[in-house]
């Protein structure tokens, strides 16, 4: 079954086009703030300003407020485009990250010029987005001089992350001039690489990372932990060739190992942004690769009488209270923990006698997870167009091969989108791109849990 979908944004009879989605969730305040550009037009040169909705929960349900236009995050003469929202938790504070870029200079053109137009941008909120600061330029006192083998750059879109190490980390691109033709100063030869702001004091101060060495674009970010609980930080980025870019660092950002291409994520025609997130393995999965042994249970499974002998099987003997009553003893059956009474074994009328044996976990199910944590990733699934938004569930971040096959959350046209994690376990949202015709027509909202996938 498909999610539950909440249009938040969409196009206006007088072409007003919403586009560029970039989403987080305040677990502090339970509140989800949607952000994206407001354009005059579907075109990136008509970009005109950023737009936000903010998410409460109210009965169960999440009541959004009308569309806020978010006035102070602009320069003079410059349009604000690609949303990359952040947020610091020791000092509570949002973080919204974009740039601004001169005129109705297209991205086209400072390629082919080699002349940068575009600024490193932020505004900062510490009332969930109430209200935010005035802009603040990064370009001069964080990129500097290097702007000049920049033909032009981005962060995100979509969502930034923190580091467990408090580090907090802004996904971006970079069109890089390789070669300049003299003495005319065109460049020759310009290709796009994925890389990382990174802040260490809770956003005071900021720099940038190396480069992914392979042609990478638009790009998202999240933190996985081996099972030796070392960090490293993963990208996921966009790519002209077919299939996605993936690249880890083991220096939280600072520089990339090799990348290799994601065979089982496919790319559209040109390619397309996508949105990735970590979170924590089920409980009762953790648990599971810790066990070498299954259960098997044999009881009449009739509440009233004794009728319908069943078998049950558990994979989790150690999370019992998921599996009549039940205990553990760590000192070989001369002590017995505190009993658990597990919901889905029922006695029958005054109880029966049942039956329990364990079994060796057959090879092939023993658990392959090389991390503490999974991942999300959601993207459209057609080859050819930008079709059937999917997400993709990867159990063993550190496989290149560990992606899922797609969940599709939208039939018909779909292009951006930005994942984030709910409050409740295992629960998620994404803010998309999407229509019946075009995949420019809205930007809504929906909410699924692990068990979806």
């Amino acid at each position: 079954a498909k999610p539950r979908k909440t249009t938040l944004f969409r196009k206006e009879i007088n072409g007003i086009t919403y586009r560029i989605p970039a989403l987080i969730y305040i677990s502090e305040t339970q509140t989800f703030l949607a952000f994206a550009e407001k354009r005059a037009s579907p075109c990136d040169h008509d970009a005109i300003l950023l737009v936000m909705r903010r998410g409460t929960q109210q009965d169960g349900c999440i009541q959004w407020s009308p569309v806020q236009e978010l006035s102070t995050a602009c320069l003079p003469g410059h349009r604000t485009m690609n949303p990359c929202p952040v947020y610091e938790k020791e000092t509570k504070t949002l973080f919204l990250f974009f740039i601004c870029v001169l005129g109705k200079t297209s991205e086209h053109h400072q390629i082919h010029t080699g002349k940068n137009k575009a600024r490193l941008c932020y505004v900062t909120s510490s009332d969930n987005g109430q209200s935010w600061t005035s802009t603040i330029d990064l370009t001069e006192s964080v990129i500097g001089h290097e702007i000049r083998n920049w033909a032009t750059f981005a962060v995100g879109p979509g969502h930034g992350i923190q580091m467990k190490s408090g580090r907090l980390i802004i996904p971006a691109y970079v069109y890089y001039i390789h070669c300049r033709c003299f003495p005319f100063h065109f460049p020759l030869w310009v290709t796009s690489h994925a890389f990382a702001f990174y802040s260490d004091d809770c956003g005071v101060t900021w720099q940038f990372g190396e480069r992914v060495s392979s042609e990478s674009c638009e790009c998202e970010m999240a933190e996985i932990v081996d099972q030796e609980s070392r960090s490293e930080l993963y990208c996921n980025a966009r790519s002209s060739k077919g299939h996605r870019v993936e690249v880890l660092s083991k220096s939280s950002g600072a520089a990339f190992d090799r990348p290799h291409v994601a065979r089982k994520l496919v790319e559209p025609s040109h390619g397309c942004q996508g949105s990735v997130v970590s979170f924590s393995a089920p409980e009762d999965y953790c648990l599971a690769q810790y066990t070498k042994t299954w259960l098997l249970y044999s009881h009449p499974t009739d509440r009233r009488s004794r009728k319908a002998l069943g078998v049950y099987l558990n994979k989790s003997p150690l999370s019992i209270s998921d599996c009549r009553v039940e205990s553990l003893s760590e000192t070989s059956g001369k002590a017995f923990g505190a009993p658990q009474y597990p919901r889905n074994l029922v006695e029958t009328g005054t109880g029966c006698q049942g039956s329990v044996l364990s079994i060796a976990v057959p090879s092939e199910q023993k658990s392959t997870s090389d991390t503490e944590n999974w991942l999300l990733f959601s993207h459209p699934t057609d080859r050819g167009m930008r079709m059937n938004l999917g997400v993709y569930l990867n159990k063993s971040p550190l496989s290149g091969s560990g992606w899922s096959e797609p969940w599709v959350i939208h039939h018909g046209p779909s292009g951006y989108s930005d994942l984030s994690i709910c409050e409740q376990p295992d629960r998620f949202a994404c803010l998309m791109e999407c229509g019946k015709k075009s995949e420019l027509e809205e930007i809504a909202f929906v909410e699924f849990s692990l068990s979806d996938l």
